[in-house]
């Protein structure tokens, strides 16, 4: 019998001591989880210290856009704070940019927002001699920052009836699937008009002598440069202006 009674104390001994482990467990963790809440919420030690902008130069605009959201991550806030799928959310309704990311960075106390700009292939008048720019998947978009408002002048011009997302993709197409030999073409576009059935006209000069050229549809378009290009070089078609390339197996000049 006292051999029984010295193994159930043995026994509540270590069932007590493992409840005081497990509880002295759930101690330190609570402590640690709640020092760790209090060091991310509201512990002076990680305040954001830089708000860093990557990928454009218009820190100064993007920061307007977000302080108009009343979203604007403040040099002293608390780091944990920052609403960071929120200033994606506003950033992301600027139509001049193509894409946002954002990242606390706890080491630096920083928070670093990363943009990708829309690169324009053209503009375009639309209604209302509105002027706009396109990227290469047909997305309208206002110039807006300081590299894209430097660029407009370079950008050929195209004169567009009821611009719709996809014919605007398929002139970007026109002017990418231009040979690199032929770049003449766009870098010295005058203009390009795109008609309610997709017919293409352009304007523009070769070896400095203006050149009206006809495209049709946007379709073969390699198959129509080197139709053009294989034109231009026959010594008798040294002073035309005017290519039909509408059907390419017969081509007319004039």
């Amino acid at each position: 019998n006292q051999f029984y009674k010295q193994s159930q104390i043995s026994n509540m001994y270590k069932q007590v001591t493992r409840f005081n482990s497990t509880l002295l467990t759930i101690v330190i963790s609570l402590v640690i989880v709640s020092g760790g809440a209090y060091l991310l919420g509201w512990s002076s030690l990680l305040t954001v210290k830089n708000v860093a902008v990557e990928g454009s130069n218009s820190k100064n605009l993007l920061l307007s856009k977000l302080r108009s959201d009343d979203i604007v991550p403040e040099i002293g806030s608390r780091l944990a704070r920052v609403e960071t799928r929120a200033i994606m959310g506003s950033l992301n309704q600027l139509d001049w940019l193509k894409s946002v990311a954002v990242e606390r960075k706890w080491l630096s106390r920083s928070i670093v927002i990363r943009v990708t700009e829309k690169s324009a292939v053209a503009r375009a008048v639309i209604s209302q001699n509105t002027l706009i720019n396109f990227d290469v998947n047909g997305e309208i978009f206002e110039p807006t920052s300081a590299e894209q408002l430097a660029f407009q002048q370079k950008l050929p011009l195209v004169n567009i009836q009821n611009p719709s997302t996809g014919q605007l993709a398929k002139v970007a197409l026109l002017i990418e699937k231009i040979p690199p030999h032929m770049s003449e073409l766009i870098s010295n576009l005058i203009s390009m008009s795109v008609s309610e059935s997709g017919l293409v006209q352009m304007q523009t000069k070769i070896n400095d002598q203006l050149l009206q050229i006809n495209w049709g549809q946007l379709a073969d378009i390699e198959e129509k440069s080197q139709v053009l290009e294989a034109l231009l070089r026959l010594p008798e078609n040294k002073e035309i202006n005017r290519v039909d390339l509408s059907q390419p197996d017969l081509p007319i000049v004039s």
